[in-house]
């Protein structure tokens, strides 16, 4: 109102595209101004670390509002995707599709000359990473022409005929013959045929944004060896070593028809299902007996004490109330350094204490299984230990990150905030 603007056009980056196109549901006020949204390798299709429910309800919230704003024939921002293309290690590009009826998905690749650091052209061009598409002069300049538009009173509204013409001229793009879907196969065979098929599919195995992945297929091929191993009643290293050379192609294929993930293929989930598999091997043949070792060396050290005169089960016991008493203090002080080095003030009331409290028992349960399988020698702590112990932190990390910010002013503020808004 300020500057007698009659638009408004947000960019945002990652998740911050998501964050953009909540603003028009949120406020009623803002929605009326906002009439572009560009967003740079944001996940549209999916967030690929939504390892807490909380996340998916953020994007169901955002596809329901939308699709309820459409009905009643209300206008809704132009969204313009940017995808970073297959050198984004963060965010696949599969995901970064919009609906073509709401707004326009591209390929860096296609609004950016390939060249190279003398100037030079070149054949291949994979895209930006996750954070170079951010201040890239070629992308930079296509969403600069789109924010001028805009502010000229070219507001990107319409029908979808309409806003593709407007485009057209600012993406320098045949908006009519464009196929994202299409332009990323020919990134993926592009790039395959410039690094080689073994390579190339390495690469893209070794991508962060398929942890959620290699989490599932973990959880899968530990919980077949466990259960063959808890049926048979032998734990041997030899048998596991089998499950590692055979277990992960019918796993890789079980994955890939009942996830159907847009960026991993047989190939790819089968590597990946050999890594989960080894990881278990590894954790439940190779550092389980060297914790059991160590701590079996500290239990003989208490026991040579003269004023010590307690068994070793008795011993057992009071070392799950020395980690039980001990994990609040632990997590308090995690929490209060984070902040401190972060520059955030710390703040202690009820719902700090409450996030602390949070904190120490998935502290207290991580050390409890960690213990018990290292000093139990029965069989089974050690196999259920292997199947949740590399899971637990994947599966609270929303919850960990959410109550963590609890403990700041400013994280408390921002929870009254998202309470009333929603």
């Amino acid at each position: 109102k300020a500057c007698n603007a009659l638009s408004v056009t947000i960019v945002g980056h990652s998740i911050g595209g998501i964050v953009a196109k909540a603003v028009p549901l949120l406020s009623t006020e803002a929605s009326q101004y906002i009439k572009t949204i560009i967003t740079l390798a944001t996940p549209h299709d999916g967030f690929p670390y939504a390892f807490d429910s909380t996340v998916l309800g953020f994007y169901n919230y955002i596809d329901e509002g939308t699709s309820e704003k459409v009905k009643k024939g209300g206008e809704i921002p132009t969204v313009v995707s940017i995808s970073g293309g297959l050198r984004d290690e963060l965010i696949p590009p599969s995901s970064c599709s919009v609906d073509p009826s709401l707004g326009l998905t591209i390929l860096a690749t296609d609004v950016m000359p390939a060249s190279t650091a003398e100037g030079s052209i070149i054949d291949v061009s994979l895209g930006c990473d996750h954070k170079a598409i951010s201040w890239c002069h070629n992308v930079l300049s296509v969403v600069r022409s789109i924010i001028f538009s805009a502010a000229a009173n070219e507001s990107l509204l319409g029908t979808v005929e309409n806003r593709f013409a407007r485009l057209r001229k600012h993406t320098k793009l045949d908006i009519d013959n464009y196929d994202y879907s299409e332009a990323l196969r020919r990134e993926v065979q592009s790039f395959s045929t410039s690094h080689g098929r073994i390579k190339a599919a390495a690469l893209m195995t070794t991508m962060p944004y398929r942890v959620w992945e290699f989490v599932v297929l973990y959880f899968m091929a530990a919980a077949v060896q466990s259960l063959h191993t808890i049926i048979s009643g032998r734990l041997e290293i030899i048998r596991t070593c089998k499950y590692v050379i055979f277990l992960p192609v019918p796993l890789a294929f079980v994955s890939t028809h009942i996830f159907s993930l847009k960026w991993s293929t047989i190939v790819t989930t089968t590597a990946l299902s050999f890594g989960s598999c080894l990881l278990y091997a590894i954790i439940l043949h190779g550092i389980f007996p060297l914790l059991t070792s160590s701590c079996d060396t500290v239990c003989r050290r208490k026991q040579r004490r003269p004023k010590v005169k307690k068994s070793e089960d008795s011993w057992f016991s009071m070392a799950h109330v020395y980690m039980t008493l001990a994990s609040v203090p632990i997590a308090a002080a995690i929490m209060c350094l984070y902040h401190f080095v972060q520059g955030h003030p710390p703040i202690f009331n009820r719902l700090a204490a409450r996030a602390v409290v949070f904190w120490a028992m998935v502290l207290n349960v991580f050390a409890q299984m960690l213990w018990s399988s290292a000093r139990d020698d029965n069989r089974t702590s050690k196999i259920v230990a292997a199947l949740f112990l590399p899971i637990l932190p994947f599966a609270v990390a929303g919850n960990l990150a959410y109550t963590l910010s609890l403990v700041s002013v400013g994280g408390q503020v921002d929870d009254q905030a998202e309470t009333q808004l929603f």
